[in-house]
């Protein structure tokens, strides 16, 4: 596996990604804050934790560009590895819930996500990648591929796949005492 060093232009790029996901998290705020949640301390605490899918969605989206640029290791060696699968499922399961909430928007504009609270979106999505990355990772450590050497991109994958798992145990926790 390539073993590209961390430089200065990796840096701009995650911080950029930090900044857009940060911009997603106060609109995630403001539109949360327009719901009455009648001072039920779980409710909070589960917005507080939802408020992070934003950054994560930016982030896994942000690696999985940083993983597929030059130089890197080929397609078949880096499609194995469990930080780029967590990042590539995030990223399908994102495309396919927002091109699902576009097209119902298209078809029936009254109804759309448009008129639901912003963080209506990214919450539902929680569950839905959480589903995708955890059957991804089961089949690369049957695969036999897990404990491969790991650069900064798969170990920060790694980290934002364990992170949406984390997000979505924590939520579920929060949930059931709400």
């Amino acid at each position: 596996m390539d073993r590209r060093r961390f430089s200065l232009a990796h840096g701009m790029i995650l911080i950029a990604a930090s900044a857009v996901g940060m911009a997603l998290m106060r609109l995630f705020f403001q539109s949360a804050s327009r719901v009455s949640v009648g001072g039920n301390p779980f409710y909070n605490a589960q917005l507080n934790l939802f408020s992070f899918s934003p950054m994560l969605m930016v982030w896994s989206i942000t690696l999985l560009f940083l993983q597929l640029r030059q130089p890197r290791s080929p397609i078949r060696e880096l499609a194995g590895t469990p930080g780029f699968g967590a990042v590539c499922a995030t990223a399908c399961v994102t495309i396919v819930h927002f091109s699902r909430m576009g097209i119902e928007a298209i078809l029936d504009p009254k109804h759309s996500f448009l008129a639901e609270p912003f963080f209506i979106l990214f919450s539902s999505m929680v569950p839905f990648v959480t589903l995708s990355i955890v059957p991804v990772w089961l089949l690369v450590a049957l695969g036999g591929r897990w404990n491969r050497s790991m650069d900064w991109r798969e170990r920060l994958g790694r980290v934002v796949g364990w992170s949406w798992i984390v997000l979505n145990l924590s939520t579920d926790v929060a949930r059931y005492f709400s």
